[in-house]
């Protein structure tokens, strides 16, 4: 008995001629009204109004955002954010220029510093080709190693060379950022 309640109660509230469904209405691509308990999928994502069934309007759903209105719109808030920022780091376009040159004197810096370990590696490797070049030939053993000593010589080589031209382009993008913030600091505070 109580499972027979149990039933019926749980058909009632499940069975859509007991509940109270809300009337969704939308427009389809002709233009025309449509109603129903549920919107197509086809539809979904278009403007919508939802109604009680005695007519009274619920609820208005706008038409959701396409994906490039959202990027335009995180774009928007990423460049807010960003120009809070500025303001909020710098008081004035000398500042914009100290942190700059702090930031392309430790660059250049560390060019320096491996310019002249550069610069050492190319003697040893010279040095060690002088050896080499000089060695006797029945000696395999000392020319092996020092074939080796050219070849980690050249990898070094290779790797510092890379390193300092990774550092001039990280300086070229540094100089390009500070000048864009500077430009851009510049147009903040004259909208100001």
């Amino acid at each position: 008995m109580k499972a027979t309640k149990l039933v019926l109660a749980l058909w009632i509230t499940v069975n859509p001629i007991f509940t109270k469904a809300n009337i969704k209405c939308w427009h389809n691509e002709d233009g025309i009204r449509e109603c129903g308990d549920r919107i197509p999928p086809k539809y979904a994502q278009g403007a919508s109004e939802e109604f009680s069934d005695s007519g009274i309007l619920l609820k208005k759903n706008q038409r959701a955002k396409e994906l490039n209105q959202i990027n335009q719109d995180q774009q928007k808030a990423n460049r807010e954010k960003a120009d809070k920022l500025l303001l909020n780091m710098f008081s004035n376009v000398s500042e914009i220029d100290s942190a700059r040159d702090k930031k392309i004197d430790q660059i250049d810096q560390e060019i320096r510093l491996i310019e002249t370990r550069l610069q050492k590696l190319i003697e040893n490797q010279n040095k060690i080709r002088t050896v080499l070049d000089s060695s006797n030939s029945k000696n395999q053993k000392r020319i092996e190693r020092l074939n080796k000593d050219i070849l980690s010589t050249e990898i070094q080589i290779e790797q510092s060379t890379e390193f300092i031209r990774e550092k001039e382009a990280e300086r070229k993008l540094i100089l390009r950022k500070y000048a864009k913030d500077s430009k851009r600091f510049i147009e903040l505070n004259t909208e100001r």
